[in-house]
């Protein structure tokens, strides 16, 4: 019956139904339905194996559920349980020995990685105000915490294979890859996998609700009935902690009041609080596995791209899109709330004093703790003399630049580090053609340097420059205030090639506007030897199609194609201009910014090697190009706006911040005029550069 299962859900699900209606009887009796052979279970999950990637680690479970122990026994008889109840411990070994919990309202979903003494910490405090409820412990990291789940009495799986060695490269490449990609979140965790795994807990828990424990949880008493939440209505509850950080972005916002059904209360909780000693509820786990398929994550990580990058974002959204609320939990708060406003709760986030990061091999590829906007992430003991240094990340608006500013600290002397995010703008998805979006990263990157020329902490910026404006905003704030000797200035251009930049589930304007946002940031070089990226032309065509489809949503059926061939052929010429492209073979392709380094993050093992890159770099010090930028010391730090352009209201009305195009001739109109007033800018700003790289005496 489970090798019948086409899908791994299904195959999971019988195999379940079965461990958990049945138990270990230890003789041949007349009840006996028939015995079990270990030769018959290395045969299934050899081919279950063979199938389902996911089925890894789910053997040991089964085994010791169905009372095979120690790895000698070569049988067990097993006959139906009284009643069907899921079994406490099902991939642990107090199984058969305790029997069949009574149902519970609340259980546990608990994954670790190499914190050991924390993760046993946090265990020990549950056990000490619920005995005997449901614990899903994963070890996600290759390290081995049968023994705690066999004293704490948890279900228990692993979920890789490797050492912790090798899963901790092989978690700090899939992290590098995902800080400019979809699919994998900040800790290097398949997105869909730690789905699952919440999934699968929701299946065989029995409970109504799932804590999400971490090793930084702590269990203070058990909680109060009458502080659930509504299980009818309330997906996910957690910590009323609102910061920057976990605040949505406007766009995000801004869908999810028009995409989440009706019968979801309004206003939204506008916040993330999906971390630990947050509360889930499993029905709306199981409604989730049902609807995933149909949603949107291209679009979503296009709106916000914490989403799935960061554990405590993921759900929230989700949930919401199936119709269930999130909400705070009075039961649980985060240590960095005012412990003056409820010292009565539950559980508490955020208790790291029992850490032992000395011993875990993963610490020192992938740091788990994460920088604030405009908040300190150094130490305070600030060294006199030392440098303070000024480094700009310019990159395409996908590549996540905290994740890299976050592991810049303590590297850059002992000076206070603070990370400027300047590109969280409020416009459409497709923020180069939006006057509002750039003049929003002008202005906050201006105000951030000021800040830092007068201050006493380094700085690390993310802008993606996509007109110039915020780099020259920059040489122009160091010109006019100067900057203290002891200061160093890098500029840094972060970079993937563009086949690895677009995701397949990208959405037309997603993919659209990556393709405008290459060629603003790059621009064709003399030679392929030795170019930064090699651009493939008849990789870039296909990808026109499907970033172009959703602009013919208003028009008849009739003159669609001719619409979208006419739409299409702008775009193309657009590309063919931008980057001087001719011909079909590969052309090499350099930044189009002035840059002290250039990374290709497609060829680094982890972003900690990127990190210590610009770090290096930095501390070697030199005078940088942006210093050299032809500009007039003197001249306005405010650039004029564009004509031709459109501002947040009109690019948004006609359809080119995602939503639907109101007249699709005038949504043609307004991209033509976009594109025309891009090219003219770079084509003046060009001339300008290749001027200045000649002092003036260039041939007319």
């Amino acid at each position: 019956t489970v090798l019948a299962q086409p899908a791994w859900r299904a195959a999971q699900t019988s195999l379940l139904d079965f461990v958990t209606t049945h138990q270990a009887t230890p003789a041949r009796s007349t009840q006996t339905l028939y015995p079990v052979r270990r030769l018959q279970l290395d045969a299934l999950f050899r081919q279950l194996d063979a199938r389902f990637p996911e089925a890894a680690g789910f053997r040991k479970g089964v085994e010791a559920a169905l009372g095979f122990s120690g790895g000698h026994r070569k049988r067990v008889f097993v006959e139906p349980r009284g009643s069907f109840a899921p079994a406490l411990g099902l991939w642990g070994t107090h199984a058969v020995d305790q029997g069949v919990p009574e149902r519970r309202d609340v259980g546990f979903w608990f994954t670790a990685c190499a914190e050991k003494a924390a993760t046993e910490r946090t265990l020990a405090q549950v056990r000490k105000f619920y005995p005997t409820e449901f614990i899903y412990l994963v070890s996600d990291c290759g390290h081995d915490f049968e023994d705690l789940a066999h004293r704490y009495q948890c279900a228990y799986r692993t979920s890789s294979r490797r050492s912790p060695q090798e899963d901790a490269v092989v978690k700090a490449r899939a992290a590098l890859a995902a800080s400019y990609g979809m699919g994998t979140n900040q800790y290097g965790m398949d997105v869909v996998g730690w789905l699952q795994m919440w999934f699968e807990a929701a299946l065989v828990s029995g409970v109504q609700w799932l804590v999400h424990l971490e090793d930084d949880v702590w269990t203070e008493r058990r909680h109060r009935p009458d502080r659930l939440p509504d299980p009818e209505t309330v997906g996910l509850a957690g910590p009323g902690f609102q910061h920057v950080d976990l605040t949505y972005t406007t766009l995000l916002y801004g869908h999810l009041d028009r995409a989440v059904p009706a019968n979801v209360k309004r206003p939204l909780l506008n916040y993330y609080n999906g971390m630990g000693a947050s509360i889930v509820n499993t029905n709306a786990l199981k409604a989730l596995e049902q609807k995933f398929k149909d949603i949107d994550i291209g679009h979503l990580h296009a709106l916000d791209r914490r989403i799935f990058r960061g554990t405590d974002s993921t759900l929230c959204p989700l949930l919401l899109l199936c119709g269930y609320s999130v909400d705070v939990w009075a039961d649980a708060r985060d240590v960095r709330e005012d412990a003056g406003l409820d010292t009565d709760f539950a559980f508490e986030h955020g208790r790291k004093d029992k850490y032992d990061t000395g011993a875990a091999e993963h610490s020192a590829l992938l740091p788990w703790q994460v920088v604030s906007n405009e908040a300190s992430t150094g130490s305070s003991m600030e060294q006199d003399g030392a440098t303070r240094y000024l480094i700009i990340l310019n990159a395409a608006s996908d590549v996540g630049l905290w994740e890299y500013a976050m592991r810049m600290k303590g590297k850059l002397s002992g000076h206070e580090l603070k990370y400027h995010e300047t590109r969280t703008s409020s416009s459409g998805l497709l923020r180069p053609l939006d006057i509002q979006a750039w003049e929003e990263q002008q202005a906050s990157v201006q105000e951030a340097v000021r800040k830092w020329v007068k201050g006493n902490h380094t700085l690390v910026v993310g802008v993606s420059d996509w007109w110039a404006t915020a780099m020259d905003a920059i040489a122009n704030e160091l010109r006019v205030n100067q900057a203290a000797d002891q200061t160093a200035i890098l500029t840094v251009h972060l970079f993937a090639p563009l086949a690895q930049l677009l995701h397949e589930r990208d959405g037309g304007p997603v993919a659209l506007c990556k393709l405008l946002e290459y060629c603003m940031l790059w621009r064709r070089s003399a030679a392929t030897e030795g170019a930064a990226d090699t651009l493939h032309l008849n990789a870039v065509w296909p990808v026109l199609h499907r970033a172009t489809d959703w602009m013919g949503a208003g028009v008849d059926s009739a003159s669609r194609e001719d619409y979208l061939s006419a739409v299409r052929g702008r775009v193309k010429l657009f590309i063919k201009q931008m980057l001087n492209l001719r011909g079909r073979g590969p052309v090499g392709m350099v930044p189009r910014f002035r840059h002290d380094l250039a990374i290709n993050l497609s060829e680094q093992t982890s972003m900690l090697d990127v990190a210590n890159i610009i770090a290096g770099r930095a501390q070697q010090g030199g005078r940088s190009l942006l210093l050299d930028l032809p500009l007039d010391p003197n001249a306005q730090t405010t650039m004029q706006t564009p004509g031709g352009c459109y501002s947040q209201n009109k690019v948004t009305a006609h359809g080119l911040g995602g939503g639907q195009p109101t007249d699709p001739q005038l949504l043609q109109t307004v991209l033509h005029k976009c594109l025309t007033k891009i090219e003219m800018h770079w084509i003046g700003r060009q001339l300008s550069f290749d001027l200045a790289a000649t002092e003036g005496h260039a041939e007319p």
